[in-house]
This record gives structure tokens, sequence and C-alpha cells, in this order.
């Protein structure tokens, strides 16, 4: 390389100085900006805290690291969303058209009435269900077979007797019947039977039946009219005496009682010239009420 300087050793010859360096140039870095965060750490929250993310990901969103890197993924993730919502939605209005399920849901109110209609009859009928051949008395053909009128021959003095009155019917889950007969000697003497039963499905039936006779019996008692509970016949028995009337002769006396599933009413009336007691009158009601029951079970 020729030497620019003549005379000169070339630049960089030992002993030689070095030629001057050109001041380069200094320029000042600028300053960075801090980095602002964004997404929930700017709004003070943080991905990695778990109660964020339920609530974010509640909304929609799913945070970075939970995204798939992969495109198809995501394009398969959303097309089985989409199918699983357009299923639900299928479903939905199939069940409100089908009428299946409309006469399913009318079939399942009916029967839920029903049940309570049923548990509410049974609360308050009080009624046991009970097998019709364990019945301790069934429905008479004749009312009259039962009736037996011998305890009445010393107040009829041997009368002749008319033809007898027998009525039956059957109302619900009990029969009624009665059997009505007079005893007459001659006028203005003799006595006059009634015999009014009711056969029920249920045991309970006929102790309801009684306990509402006596209650009525015992409110509209009087002097002349005389309520009275007695021991039997039967399970349980209630009297109602009409004393002796000396301007007609007569005394009336009903007896009340039930036994297992039958109430019976026996009425006797005594028209007589001579005074009967009472006490008289109620012994031939109730051999009267007693006769009649044993010839029904027998």
């Amino acid at each position: 390389m020729p030497n620019p300087r003549p005379g000169g050793a070339p630049y960089g010859a030992p002993g030689r100085p070095q030629p001057p360096r050109q001041a380069q140039p200094t320029h000042d870095a600028p300053a960075q900006r801090p980095q602002q965060p964004s997404g929930p750490a700017r709004r003070g929250g943080n991905w990695e805290d778990d109660e964020n993310t339920q609530m974010i990901g509640k909304l929609g969103f799913v945070p970075p690291e939970a995204r798939s890197m992969n495109p198809e993924d995501d394009r398969f993730n959303l097309d089985r969303l989409h199918d699983n919502n357009t299923k639900v939605r299928a479903r939905k209005r199939a069940k409100k058209a089908s009428p299946l399920a409309k006469v399913g849901g009318v079939v399942a109110v009916v029967a839920v009435v029903a049940l309570l209609g049923g548990g509410v009859w049974w609360l308050t009928s009080g009624e046991d269900p009970a097998d019709e051949s364990g019945l301790a008395y069934e429905v008479l053909d004749a009312p009259c077979d039962a009736l037996d009128t011998t305890p009445l021959e010393d107040l009829s003095a041997g009368s002749n007797e008319l033809p007898p009155l027998e009525e039956s019917r059957e109302i619900g889950s009990k029969t009624e019947q009665k059997c009505a007969i007079s005893l007459s000697a001659e006028a203005g003497t003799g006595v006059d039977v009634e015999v009014s039963s009711t056969v029920f499905s249920r045991d309970a039936g006929a102790k309801n039946e009684f306990r509402d006779a006596a209650e009525e019996a015992e409110e509209a008692a009087t002097d002349t009219r005389v309520y009275a509970e007695v021991d039997g016949p039967g399970t349980d028995a209630f009297t109602v005496a009409r004393t002796w009337q000396t301007d007609t002769g007569s005394a009336d006396f009903s007896l009340y009682l039930y036994d297992a599933n039958a109430y019976l009413h026996v009425r006797v009336t005594i028209y007589s010239v001579d005074e009967v007691s009472d006490s008289e009158v109620a012994a031939h009601a109730t051999e009267v009420a007693t006769t009649y029951l044993d010839n029904w079970r027998g």
C-alpha cells in the first residue's frame, strides 16, 4: 500500500503513532416504558386465581393457557358444543309437542287427585275394611223373618196379627230394612212393633250411625221424652221413652243399638186401658231387640 505521507513511515509501523481515531457519536438509549399488564392482571385480577377463572369461564371466556394451540381442535369443540345445544333444543320441542307427554301429564294429575280424595274419604269415614264373608250380619231377604212377637203376647192378649209391612233398599255401601207389625186384641188396645235396621259393609259404619243418632236424641230430650244410656243388647245402646199418657192410654218406647256391622232401632207402642209402667215397656222392647239380633245372626 503506498504511503500517503511521503518520507514518512507508514501508519502502523513500529514506533509510529497510530492515526487519530474519529470520535464516534454517542446516542443515549431511549428509556424503556414500563410494560403495562393486560387482561385480568391489568384490572387487579390473576389468571392463576381459580375464583376469577371460574367467574370468567361462566361468561364464556377461556384463558389463553386453557386454549388449544391447534385451530382444528377449537373448531372441533365448537362444532360439538353446537351439536349438543341443537339436540337439547330438539328434545325440549319434542316434549312440548308430543301428545303422549300431554296425555301422560293429565293421567298423572288425575291419579294424584284420586289418591288424595281416597285418603280424605278414608280419614273422614273412619271405617275399616272388612271382608263380606266375615260380617256378622247380612242383608235379610225378609226383614220380618227375624222378628219374634212372643215377648208381647201378655200385652196383646193373644190378639190377631195383621199382615206385616216389609221394606228394603240399598243406599251406597249400606242397606236399610224395615219390618212393622200390629198386634190388636180389640179396638183401642194392642201393640205396634217397628224394627228398622241398617246393614253396613264395614263395622265402623254402624258405630258412626249409632253415635249420630245418640247425639240427636240427647239434644231433643224433654221431660216427656226421656233419653237414657243402657247396657246392651248389642255393643252399645240407648233408649228414648215417652212416658205413659193417661189421656191417650198409650206409651212409646224406642231402643237404639249397634252391634258389629248392624244398626238397629226397635220401637214399641202400647195401647191399653190400664196403665203400663215404663220399666215394663222397656223390658218388652229389650227382649224383642235381643231375639231379633239372635235370629238375624243365626
